[in-house]
């Protein structure tokens, strides 16, 4: 099983709509045994911290092609570690 290691970061600190970047980077072992990484920065418009937080992380796993894989999310978002770990995220596809 592959692993991936996922690093989520948001310059944005405010919870008020603004403008400003996020991030992430994946790291990972090749078959080679070489690590590799493939990270992104992004712009964004009036979004809140949060929602940054969010998209970044959604960007980043949209980036993993294969479902046979162990994550490990690093973060600073308290929001984030708290939808995964309460289990925010299953609520909310519930919930549309």
């Amino acid at each position: 099983m592959k692993k991936v290691n996922v690093y989520i970061y948001s310059g944005i600190r405010t919870i008020k709509k603004t403008d400003g970047a996020a991030g992430y980077v994946l790291s990972y072992m090749t078959k080679k045994d070489i690590e590799a990484t493939l990270s992104n920065i992004v712009y964004l418009e009036d979004v809140t911290r949060h929602e940054a937080e969010l998209e970044v992380l959604n960007q980043a796993l949209s980036r993993l092609n294969t479902k046979d894989i162990e994550i490990d999310i690093y973060t600073d978002s308290s929001y984030l570690t708290s939808a995964l770990d309460l289990d925010w995220i299953h609520k909310w596809q519930q919930s549309g």
